[in-house]
């Protein structure tokens, strides 16, 4: 049993320290065309035994298939899961992983309510703005997801890859409960000097703001399990 936990630092609900990303079971980025349903549903399981309380997930995995795998899986042991998806991106073609960015209000609005639905519960516990669209004024796009706070159909916000003034510019309309981005050796590594100018992590000690890393193995290439001649 893992017992290491850390607070939720805008609520101080404990989460397990370490969290899972559920993108690797649907066809997606790492994912064969063909998903194994029940060894995922067996991990997300194991997880939760093991004190894995964040489970990650989003609506462009596997266009919908990964929020449905996981409301499917979770059934009475929803209470035992802290749920983050994220909306704002949407698939054109899954085959070729291709996608736009989508951060209408009304837009907003249904893709959380597919969500929801897919998730099997009436509160997601975290929500992320996948990405900001350039063409909607961010404060459009954040406002709207404020609304279904107050409506209680996402409890806490959160940003996905984001300059610390876009950060800045979102908390003014509602708390930043998280922002989600890329860290591990290697991207550390590219960042070089700009690793000083947006220092994501800082930013969100600062502002109470839970900070979850995604890809911290390299996306497979740190471990040996991809190769330069790994299939995708």
């Amino acid at each position: 049993m893992n017992t290491k936990t850390r607070p939720f630092l805008p609520s101080g609900r404990p989460l397990g320290a370490v969290g899972l990303g559920c993108a690797g079971m649907s066809p997606w980025m790492y994912a064969r065309p063909q998903p194994d349903d029940q060894a995922s549903a067996a991990l997300l399981h194991t997880a939760l035994d093991l004190g894995v309380t964040l489970l990650d997930t989003a609506g462009v995995y596997g266009e919908g298939h990964n929020e449905t795998l996981i409301g499917q899986t979770l059934g009475l042991r929803r209470c035992e899961a802290f749920l983050a998806t994220k909306v704002g991106l949407v698939v054109d073609d899954l085959a070729a992983m291709a996608l736009h960015r989508d951060g209408r209000p009304t837009h907003l609005r249904n893709a959380v309510e597919a969500s929801l639905r897919r998730l099997r519960t009436d509160t997601v516990d975290l929500c992320y703005l996948h990405r900001i669209d350039p063409a909607v004024p961010l404060e459009d796009s954040w406002g709207a997801l404020a609304e279904m706070v107050a409506e209680g159909k996402i409890g806490h916000l959160g940003l996905s890859d984001v300059r610390t003034q876009e950060a800045e510019q979102a908390h003014r309309i509602h708390p930043v409960a998280a922002i989600q981005s890329e860290l591990s050796l290697w991207s550390r590594l590219s960042l070089g000097t700009r690793a000083h100018e947006e220092d994501t992590v800082g930013w969100c000690a600062r502002n109470g703001a839970l900070f979850v890393p995604f890809a911290p193995l390299g996306r497979g290439f740190l471990t040996g399990t991809i190769t330069p001649n790994t299939p995708f």
